[in-house]
């Protein structure tokens, strides 16, 4: 009997973690320094790890801000400080994004 409630601990201690995490989409941001925001359904919104970013979103970097996202598959933009990107397009594993102003640098670690 103490095995079997032990095992019951077990699956709803770790059950959770797996089996309802959500899935980060696509684009997420990865890491924030200083002020970001983005731009959504008529409203600019303070951005925050791990936010996903989908199409027609926009993000922006204020004058001491920087930010880096992830790309499903290894790639990383990083956008600098006084920057803007538009989100035009993403897919499986790929997106397209606008340089509005400033300045981006692209990483891409895929194999």
């Amino acid at each position: 009997m103490k095995a079997l409630r032990l095992i019951a601990l077990l699956f709803v201690m770790f059950l959770p973690s797996h089996a309802f995490s959500e899935d980060p989409g696509a684009l997420r941001i990865t890491l924030i320094e200083g002020d970001v925001f983005t731009y959504n359904d008529d409203d600019w919104l303070a951005a925050t790890v791990n936010m996903p970013l989908g199409e027609d979103d926009t993000l922006r970097t204020a004058e001491d801000g920087r930010t880096e996202l992830h790309v499903r598959g290894g790639a990383f933009v990083r956008l600098d400080e006084a920057s803007s990107i538009e989100v035009l397009e993403v897919g499986d594993e790929s997106v397209r994004l606008f340089l509005e102003e400033g300045r981006l640098y692209v990483n891409n670690e895929r194999s």
